[in-house]
């Protein structure tokens, strides 16, 4: 959204939140979910105004860069830091402290089975998630908990023969996916699931779509 359409939103991996809990000296626990909010509202405080959109992706992408190379873990290069004079961390003389957070997440793994149909013009078949859990809001291939739910879903009349792509590893901050992708040439035009669309080669590309599923459409284009 920040970066293909210039929306004022914030964006908030690890390397920003580091830069604002020190900017701002944010001494809230980022284990909770309630202080994790509340820097997201600070954080879109900070962006650059509604009058300014064409700033939004010069300033997300500085804010980033800033923590993967100057306000690192340890050590951070203060000297050198752009923002050393606001930063609140820096006055106190203990950056590092930042940001606060009590409880490690325990890294689980899980394993997923995406469904990748196509249609007899080529057109891929996808569906946006729900407003929570993973992959919240994105344009999606379906996605089940087995191999064995994706193929009861699949369209008795559809003629198809479901072919096993080649599985691969995608990893999340607390949470190691294993995927393994599943392509049906459907011999209809008929919908695999009960929500979603069918997309041209055209269209998907500018969609917002997990990292893992925009690779293997690319992959197979």
């Amino acid at each position: 959204a920040a970066f293909c359409f210039g929306e004022r939103v914030a964006i908030l991996d690890g390397n920003v939140k580091r830069v604002l809990t020190r900017v701002l000296g944010f001494e809230g626990d980022l284990a909770s979910a309630a202080q994790e909010k509340a820097l997201w509202a600070l954080a879109t405080e900070l962006l650059p105004p509604p009058a300014q959109r064409g700033a939004i992706a010069g300033y997300t992408q500085g804010v980033m860069d800033l923590g993967a190379t100057v306000c690192l873990p340890r050590k951070p290069s203060c000297m050198i830091c752009p923002a050393s004079e606001l930063c609140v961390g820096r006055r106190a003389g203990a950056p590092e402290r930042f940001p606060v957070k009590t409880r490690k997440l325990r890294r689980s793994a899980q394993s997923l089975w995406m469904l990748k149909a196509l249609d007899p013009k080529g057109r891929v078949w996808l569906e946006k998630r729900a407003s929570r859990g993973i992959w919240a809001g994105l344009y999606c291939l379906p996605v089940y908990e087995s191999r064995a739910l994706l193929l009861n879903e699949l369209a008795p009349d559809a003629r198809c023969v479901a072919q096993d792509d080649p599985a691969f590893l995608h990893v999340l901050t607390h949470k190691d996916l294993h995927l393994h992708p599943v392509s049906v040439a459907y011999a209809a035009e008929r919908p695999p699931t009960g929500s979603g669309s069918w997309f041209e080669a055209g269209e998907w590309p500018v969609l917002g779509l997990p990292a893992p599923v925009r690779k293997l459409l690319a992959a197979g284009d």
